[in-house]
């Protein structure tokens, strides 16, 4: 029991109170108690849901303090300790409260009845960053700039870095795949809408709809999966270009997407399109003036209607300049 309320360990069942109602903590992203969140947001509003609550019972939000790297603790450094205030009707009970998500915590209720300990419900934990151990697959949760991871399953997460930019957003997501090729993520892409490109998996599934991003299948131990919005990046770097190129698709083969390089001796109007074998156009990249320089180009296997292609060759193709060049790229899912 204390290392329950400790937040180091959890019910088998977390819904289940006093037998005859039930106890509910979540996240207005969606996150249930039980979930590890990684956050990079200063605050998360948390609903607090009970009902078969007595009238004369008390529901008293404890948040306390996570120690990374101490084992074996059970006396909680406690960094808010309240007694919520919104009315039991009918023996329901509902409140949303504002936790500060700068520091490391968990947040956990309990009820009292009349001095009697009726229950308490299982941890919501917060991390600034994965936790060194990772965080296994059912209870991975992440809110990191504009997207949310909402599900993981055969994975254990052990790495997550968002980076926001213009004209790339990048998130990278690494883990432990438990077992080959069943590893699951979904990712809620909010305002970002569909990605431009997914590198790095071996995925049975790369589905994109309404909103949510489902991958399956992964490589394993050492997993790394790279998620780009935005077709175009400027390679830090890259050495000076003195004439105009264009790469093959890498990887290639490729399953889920790939992405070719373009060089840019001086700045240029480009337009890069996928053909397949042919000569009709799947897939318009890039229509736009960029810099000198190395640039990425992400291409996610699929067509203009965001349907996935089918196995086999397609082109990329640059006009810039007056020149025109080619290059190859084989899918095989």
């Amino acid at each position: 029991i204390r290392a329950m309320k400790a937040g180091r360990a959890f019910f088998g069942d977390p819904f289940s109170y006093d037998p005859d109602g039930t106890m509910d903590l979540c996240t207005a992203e969606g996150f249930p108690m039980g979930r590890v969140v990684v956050t990079d947001r200063a605050s998360h509003d948390v609903s607090v849901d009970l009902t078969g609550v007595p009238a004369s019972a008390t529901v008293r939000l404890l948040q306390g303090e996570i120690r990374e790297g101490v084992t074996g603790y059970l006396d909680v450094n406690y960094l808010r300790d309240e007694f919520l205030t919104a009315p039991i009707v009918g023996g329901v009970f509902s409140d949303t409260v504002t936790i500060d998500t700068t520091l490391p915590c968990f947040v956990r209720v309990e009820v009292d009845d009349q001095g009697t300990a009726s229950g308490f419900t299982n941890p919501l934990h917060f991390f600034t960053s994965v936790p060194s151990a990772g965080v296994p697959g059912p209870r991975v949760a992440a809110a990191v700039g504009d997207v949310t991871v909402t599900y993981a399953d055969e994975f254990t997460l052990t790495g997550l870095d968002y980076t926001p930019g213009s004209p790339v957003t990048r998130l990278v997501v690494s883990g432990d795949e438990e077992t080959p090729g069943l590893g699951e993520l979904h990712i809620n892409t909010g305002v970002l809408g569909a990605p431009d490109g997914v590198i790095g998996g071996g995925f049975t599934v790369n589905d994109y709809q309404n909103g949510v991003l489902t991958l399956v299948g992964m490589t394993g131990a050492g997993s790394s999966v790279e998620i780009l919005w935005g077709a175009t990046d400027v390679l830090p770097g890259a050495p000076r270009v003195e004439h105009l190129a264009l790469s093959t698709g890498r990887p290639n083969p490729f399953g889920a997407g790939t992405v070719a390089e373009l060089a840019l001796p001086a700045p240029a109007s480009v337009f890069l399109e996928v053909l397949d074998v042919a000569g009709r156009r799947i897939r318009l990249l890039a229509d736009e003036r960029l810099d000198a320089g190395v640039h990425r180009m992400a291409w996610d296997g699929r067509d203009s209607s965001g349907r996935a292609v089918a196995n086999g060759v397609y082109f990329f193709r640059l006009r810039s300049g007056g020149e025109v060049l080619t290059s190859k790229a084989v899918r095989i899912r």
